[in-house]
């Protein structure tokens, strides 16, 4: 999910920023449903134990991507050219995503 897209913005970002928060939103509920949906000795065994880890995963994956630093401040000095600005846009855009996709590893997104 976060390796197909293309960044090219800070709004970029932003956007593919809100896609995981929501991604990660529907997986914790679709996992906590069907943790409550099953019978309470199986919630209580294995299975229930590696559904509540996924819960705890993806809510800490939430987290961390919520509160993920989308702006964008160069630190070139003097008088950088726009290209110079745009290559460093650009690293630094690819390091949000791999930020990104290094937070959401253990939700299977």
């Amino acid at each position: 999910m976060v390796d197909d897209v293309a960044l090219a913005t800070v709004e970029d970002l932003e956007s593919l920023r809100d896609d995981v928060d929501s991604a990660l939103d529907g997986i914790k509920s679709t996992v906590e449903e069907s943790l409550s949906n099953m019978p309470e000795g199986l919630q209580q065994g294995e299975t229930g134990s590696m559904m509540q880890e996924r819960i705890d995963a993806c809510d800490s994956a939430q987290s961390d991507v919520q509160s993920m630093d989308a702006e964008f401040t160069s630190e070139l000095t003097d008088k950088p050219t726009e290209e110079e600005l745009a290559e460093e846009l650009q690293n630094w855009l690819e390091e949000r995503r791999s930020e990104l996709s290094e937070m959401i590893s253990g939700c299977n997104i």
